[in-house]
């Protein structure tokens, strides 16, 4: 059996790849206005978050979820002391009193606290 023996140099690699990459960068912006952007539809889906934990670092992730986006909504917390909860509502709902809506019903005490924000209807979790 008979090999065949590459000749290409390195520096005629880098020239041919190099002509590759620029012509499909040059393509892409008329290849996005042509496809991806037709069928982009923006997500207007809510984004319901539970909060598992409403100490200061549960209180501050929280926050930071509602500012990721303007889908996002607290919908149910949960932790083993009441005034830990009723201090982590009340700044969040100082901060996005729109997007903050957790009623008594959804407000969970006790060492099963967790286990009632996992089943009241949350995609998310915080802890």
């Amino acid at each position: 059996m008979e090999t065949q023996k590459n000749n290409t140099t390195r520096r005629q690699f880098l020239q041919n790849t190099s002509g590759v990459a620029a012509a499909g960068a040059l393509a892409a912006p008329y290849i996005l206005s042509s496809t991806a952007q037709g069928d982009f539809t923006p997500n207007c889906d809510t984004l319901k978050v539970g909060l598992i934990g409403c100490g200061g670092r549960g209180t501050g992730a929280a926050s930071q979820a509602l500012n990721a986006d303007e889908n996002v909504v607290l919908h149910a917390m949960g932790d083993v002391f009441d005034d830990r909860l009723q201090r982590s509502l009340g700044s969040l709902q100082s901060q996005k009193p729109d997007r903050v809506m957790v009623p008594k019903d959804r407000q969970f005490l006790g060492l099963d606290a967790y286990e009632k924000v996992l089943n009241s209807g949350v995609d998310m979790v915080i802890l």
